[in-house]
Parts: C-alpha cells; structure tokens; sequence
C-alpha cells in the first residue's frame, strides 16, 4: 500500500537543535504483506527527506548552519496464530 504525507518544519531557527531535526519532510512509504490462518507478516519501506535548512539566530550560536535530512527505513514483521 503506497502513502505520501508532508510536515512543515514547526521550529524556530531560536530552538533549533540538531538532536531533533526539523525540517520540511516529504515523506513517502510502500508496504505489502500476508495474511494466512496460522503466519502473518508485513514489509513496508520509507524514504524521508527535505530540503536543506538554513539556522541562523539560535540561542546557542554552534547550531548556526545549514543541516539536510535523508533517512531510509525498513521494518518487517511476522506474527504466528494458535
């Protein structure tokens, strides 16, 4: 099943910390899977990503740059029924 979803970026440049990045993020997912009488399992993949991000202003000036994020992921699961 595809998906697509955005988030805009909700942190002021002032609280940025690039322990918890914040940017606009596009998002967007594909997942399939099966379902028997005894096994069930899933897979699914997403790729999140956005522009760069441009910090200028935050209370602590080391933050001050430009910062890209790119993440991948991929989950699986299995289930058994008795």
């Amino acid at each position: 099943m595809p998906g697509y979803f955005f988030s805009e970026a909700s942190t002021p440049d002032k609280n940025y910390t690039p322990l918890v990045p914040d940017t606009d993020l596009h998002v967007g997912s594909l997942g399939f899977g099966y379902k028997g009488q005894r096994w069930t399992w899933a897979l699914a993949g997403q790729i999140i990503g956005g522009g760069y991000r441009n910090v200028s202003g935050a209370a602590d000036p080391t933050v001050n740059g430009k910062y890209k994020l790119f993440t991948p992921t991929v989950s699986f699961s299995v289930g058994y029924h008795f």
